[in-house]
């Protein structure tokens, strides 16, 4: 369905890596788990060939969101969402901090422990006010409300 060779021939490693990630949304979108998963696999190599840590904590982190979203398998989610943290942390990068800290967040919701998931979206949702990304916000507020929604269901 999609190529990403097209930017192979230039010696664009880095920009290869950028298409792949795309491809890996693009198949995420579609509900094609094992396309999505191989395409992002292929990124993160790229990534981690060109030493751009930066991209290899974006991929790492998508593929954790993979498993927890699409695959429902959060304990491997968690250990992709910890790699992701560490990397952007180390790269101080803001904006995949807060994203790692949601995919963790997640994590902690999908396996029931729904205080520690509210800690971990609270601090991406602060981190994401700070930078200004109003799109990514919402999308942490409506996962804060999800595990809010969760836990008082689990209370009943």
């Amino acid at each position: 369905l999609f190529r990403s060779e097209v930017r192979r021939p230039t010696g664009d490693l880095r920009g290869a890596g950028l298409t792949l990630t795309n491809i890996c949304y693009a198949y995420e979108k579609l509900d094609r788990f094992a396309e999505s998963l191989d395409y992002g696999r292929r990124a993160l190599e790229v990534f981690r060939r060109t030493g751009d840590r930066r991209g290899e904590g974006l991929v790492t982190n998508n593929i954790g969101m993979l498993y927890v979203r699409v695959a429902k398998d959060p304990v491997t989610a968690m250990e992709y969402g910890m790699r992701a943290l560490s990397l952007a942390q180390d790269e101080h990068d803001r904006r995949n901090v807060a994203g790692a800290l949601d995919t963790i967040g997640q994590c902690y919701r999908s396996l029931g422990d729904y205080e520690t998931a509210i800690d971990y979206l609270h601090r991406a949702l602060a981190l994401t006010m700070e930078i200004g990304n109003c799109v990514f916000e919402d999308t942490i507020r409506a996962n804060v409300l999800d595990t809010y929604l969760m836990m008082t269901t689990a209370d009943r």
